[in-house]
């Protein structure tokens, strides 16, 4: 059973693939004929995982497929700057993604505050037969206090430099 996750990153595809079982494989929107970008509009992480869902749910239907959905979104959330930088995490310090911006304008903007607490938060949307499922999960951090040095993921670029900073 193929389920397609509405994603072009072909190695976070692949991670999630090795831990299938029973028959389960991802197909990435690539797989089927999808290469555009979808569009991060929502207000919070859940919109933006929900809209990722239902605009490869819409493609599929065009092109007379059905299989379930799956999509995800993530954000590092700092209580003291009101979840900020939340949905906006991967474009904090503008729409290039740049991690290095991202965090020095969030150091930046916690220079004067002591209590830093932070987590990152990963919403799934899935898709099956037109009814939605949403799945939430958190890593709560103490303080942050600065880039630290870990070994970037390949698979999460993005995902790895913004959870580094949680220490």
């Amino acid at each position: 059973m193929h389920i397609l996750f509405a994603t072009h990153n072909k190695n976070k595809v692949m991670e999630i693939n090795s831990m299938m079982t029973n028959g389960l494989k991802l197909l990435s929107l690539s797989d089927v004929g999808m290469h555009t970008e979808i569009p991060e509009t929502g207000k919070t992480i859940k919109e933006n995982s929900f809209l990722k869902a239902k605009a490869a749910n819409e493609f599929l239907k065009t092109q007379n497929k059905q299989m379930s959905v799956f999509a995800d979104d993530s954000g590092l959330e700092v209580i003291a700057l009101s979840a900020a930088p939340g949905v906006n995490s991967a474009r904090y310090a503008g729409e290039e993604r740049d991690d290095e911006k991202n965090n020095r304008k969030l150091l930046l903007e916690l220079k004067n505050i002591t209590k830093r607490n932070a987590r990152f938060v990963t919403i799934i949307t899935l898709l099956i037969n037109e009814e939605i499922f949403f799945f939430e999960g958190e890593i709560k951090g103490t303080e942050i206090k600065g880039p630290v040095a870990v070994e970037a993921s390949e698979k999460y670029p993005r995902i790895a430099n913004l959870a580094s900073m949680v220490v």
